[in-house]
């Protein structure tokens, strides 16, 4: 059975943020639903900002009770933005086809987002190709590749990890570009055990 992915955008941002784009910071939020609508507790939201150079900065968090990303008792996540920026997120939870969205036109808010995620139905379809579209683990960026390394980020680590196992054990074809990805990431996972 197919499942599709379905893409919710609340635009919940402030007008000021999609006209100018000029901020020094922005404020990332977003909600994390099942594919029933209803709120996931513990799902891992990711995202890094990019420009055509490639990502700037990334961050994560634990989804809330209610769904909610950051949670309402942790902190906001606020993440370095620049003229002509854009942001790439991707969601995990265990039993869950990972789900990877990119902002390649600049029309998706920061905030606002609420990201669905399907049940795996069937262990062949476990990757998601846009996965390995990411910078993460940041090969050739080795400022954000020395902040996975000696931030906490232990639960991001182990959930690519997961995400990359079907093409670590070779499950689906690897290109070879895919490689320096998976050494890469399992260098960084073996430095964090």
């Amino acid at each position: 059975m197919i499942i599709k992915l379905v893409f919710i955008i609340l635009i919940l941002s402030s007008p000021i943020t999609f006209i100018t784009g000029c901020l020094s910071n922005q404020q990332i939020r977003a909600v994390i639903l099942d594919e029933n609508g209803n709120p996931i507790e513990g799902a891992i939201l990711y995202y890094e900002i990019y420009t055509g150079e490639g990502a700037f900065d990334f961050g994560f968090s634990v989804s809330g009770d209610s769904g909610e990303v950051p949670p309402q008792d942790k902190p906001d996540l606020i993440s370095d933005w620049k003229p002509g920026a854009r942001i790439a997120f991707a969601a995990f939870f265990e039993n869950k086809k990972p789900t990877v969205l990119y902002d390649q036109l600049g029309n998706i808010p920061p905030t606002g987002l609420a990201i669905k995620l399907n049940e795996l139905s069937n262990e062949e379809l476990q990757w998601e190709p846009r996965i390995s579209k990411l910078s993460f683990p940041f090969e050739n960026n080795s400022k954000l590749r020395e902040r996975l390394t000696n931030e906490n980020t232990n639960e991001l680590i182990k959930v690519f990890t997961k995400a990359y196992t079907p093409l670590i054990e070779r499950k689906v074809t690897v290109f070879e570009w895919e490689i320096k990805k998976i050494e890469t990431l399992l260098k960084i996972a073996s430095l964090k055990n």
